[in-house]
């Protein structure tokens, strides 16, 4: 038993990198985590399997984070299935690597809806 044993974890856009070692370190330290992932679900399925392999719990849940609705959808989802909500890690963002004079308003607004 981890400090975290009982509590929920959301962690946004835990699917690869950054966000993936962050739940896998969460689930060590005992919490259930929900894997938010954007597009991929084959990748966000095996970090669950991943966590899951190594007797931790936890659940994919696919959300656009940058759309107010899913963001709601992904909180509200978790506190309705596990009665509870413990740890938001905002960890989902972009980056387009091109000169900002080159970066369209599409681009940029997407950037901006994401990241802040």
């Amino acid at each position: 038993m981890g400090p975290l044993t009982n509590k929920v974890a959301i962690v946004t856009g835990s699917s690869a990198g950054i966000g993936r070692a962050i739940a896998e370190r969460l689930a060590q330290e005992g919490a259930t985590v929900v894997v938010n992932y954007g597009k991929n679900a084959v990748k966000a399925k095996a970090v669950v399997a991943g966590i899951e392999s190594k007797v931790g719990k936890a659940v994919a849940a696919q959300a656009d984070m940058s759309k107010i609705a899913d963001a709601r959808r992904v909180v509200r989802e978790p506190v309705e299935r596990f009665r509870r909500l413990d740890n938001l890690v905002n960890n989902a963002g972009m980056a387009i690597f091109k000169p900002l004079l080159e970066t369209t308003e599409q681009e940029f607004d997407q950037i901006f809806a994401l990241n802040a």
